[in-house]
This record gives C-alpha cells, structure tokens and sequence, in this order.
C-alpha cells in the first residue's frame, strides 16, 4: 500500500513537472512573437530615424570601396604580368560608386527572426523524412482544427496563441509548428499499461520539453543580441547617440581613405604606365 502511494506521488510529481515545462515552453513561443511583432518593429524604426542616413553612406562607400579594392588589385597583377590593361576598365574603376542594393539592419527587407530561425534550423539535427512543406501544411491543418473557433467554439488557447501559429506558418518555420503541435495537439495519456511504462514516457518528455526551452532561450538570446536589437536600451541616452554617430562617422572617413587611395594609385597607373594602359 505504501509503495503504491509512493509511486503514485512520484508520478504526480513528474505530470507536474511536465505541466510547468509546458507553460514555460509556451510563454517563450509568445515572449518570441511578441518581440518579432512588436518590440522589434518599434526598435528598428527608431534606430533607422536615428542612425539611418549614416549606415546607408556607411554601405555604400564599403561596397565601392571593396569593388574598387578588388579591381584595384587585378589591374596591379596585369601590370606585374606586363599584360595590357583597357583604359575605360581603369577610369570607369576610378569613377565608380555604388547604391546600396544590399540587406542590412535598416532596410524593410531584412528580418532578423527569419535570418535566426534559419540559421538555428540550419544547424540542427532533426532528420525529417517527409517534405518540410508537406509537413508544414499538415501540422498547420491539424492545429487548426484543435483550436480554430470556426471547428471548436471560442477559447483561450486561439485567443492567446492564433496570431503566432500562424505566423509560423506564414512564415514556413517547421521547427515552431512542430512545437505547437506538440503543446496543443499531442495530449499526455491518464492511463497506462503499468507504472514503468508512465515514468519512461513522462521522463522522456520532460527531457525532450527541457531540450526545447534550451534552444528558445538560446534562439531569443541570440536576437537579442544582434543589431538593432542589443542598443534597444540605449537609443534614448542621447549621450550614447552621439557616440555611435561619431563612431559610424570615423568609419565613414576610414573607408573614404581607402577610396582615396585606390584612386591615387589609379591616377598613378594612367600616368606612369601608359605603356600598359590601352585606348
């Protein structure tokens, strides 16, 4: 009798466990989309106001500034070769500028969760042996009907998570449809064959549940982390501002510098080697 009301506690207090790790797993998938979908929007948007004019030069003086270094360098390995070098090819590379056509911080294209979830995605493990959009759009159809009000009723569960289920599915992130499938759709069984059974099967949960709170803390870690996002803190400290200005004004006029020098050494080239330097 005793045993049985041992074991019986032991296994109350695995559920319970179970039970918190769940709640906890679901408050970082909604920590996740609360960032991404507020926070983040309201971040970037003041951080491009603020240093926005001066990252875009900032682009685009390091995009002509590496072109220009890689030209730069060919010309000078022709000229050591004592090959000819066109004449257009070295002014149009003393001449050119750049756009900046790239993805960076500011721009509206980039996203940082997107570029995170990937990037994590990219590195794990998890062997899937069907179609990622075949599964995709499966576990997206069966959370549906679990939740959506159109099948079972107004609840709490689609009033709390909907927005970022189906961000998830918008957005073609397996691994956080796979997670909420797994909190709303996979139900812990009252009954089992006997006890051992039960404690394998809630111990095997808990530690794949403990594994999934590793990595969203690590995930949401490393967002936080990333530009703009580790200044969130800082971009009403006018004193900071005016520093992070200076800075990206001294980077400015270091690349300016290397600009500079290219073209010198291009002016160089067209009045010393003419030789080389064909119309």
């Amino acid at each position: 009798m005793t045993n049985n009301y041992h074991i019986s506690g032991y296994m109350i207090s695995l559920r319970e466990q179970l039970r918190k790790l769940r709640i906890e797993l679901l408050f970082l998938l909604n920590q996740w989309y609360v960032l991404k979908s507020v926070v983040y929007p309201e971040v970037k948007h003041k951080y491009r106001n603020i240093f926005g004019d001066l990252i875009l030069e900032l682009d685009e003086k390091k995009i002509t500034a590496n072109q220009m270094n890689t030209r730069v360098r060919d010309i000078i390995h022709s000229l050591n070769s004592h090959r000819k070098i066109s004449k257009s090819y070295v002014v149009n590379t003393y001449n050119m500028s750049f756009k900046s056509s790239e993805i960076n911080v500011i721009s509206d294209d980039f996203d940082l969760f997107d570029a995170v979830s990937k990037e994590f995605s990219a590195n794990s493990k998890y062997d899937c042996t069907v179609n990622n959009e075949y599964e995709t759009a499966q576990l997206y159809r069966q959370i549906v009907k679990k939740v959506h009000p159109d099948l079972n009723g107004e609840n709490e569960t689609f009033n709390k998570y909907w927005n970022n289920i189906l961000d998830s599915y918008q957005t073609s992130n397996l691994t956080r449809l796979r997670l909420f499938h797994k909190l709303i759709c996979e139900e812990i069984p009252d009954n089992f064959i006997d006890n051992k059974i039960e404690e394998n099967f809630l111990k095997m949960e808990i530690r794949e549940f403990e594994k999934s709170i590793r990595m969203e803390k690590l995930i949401l870690s490393r967002v936080k982390a990333e530009e703009p996002f580790c200044y969130e803190g800082l971009l009403d400290d006018n004193n900071w501002i005016k520093y992070k200005r200076n800075m990206l004004a001294k980077e400015i006029k270091l690349t300016d510098q290397v600009i500079e020098r290219n073209k010198s050494l291009l002016k160089n080239i067209l009045d010393k080697h003419q030789d080389y330097v064909t119309s």
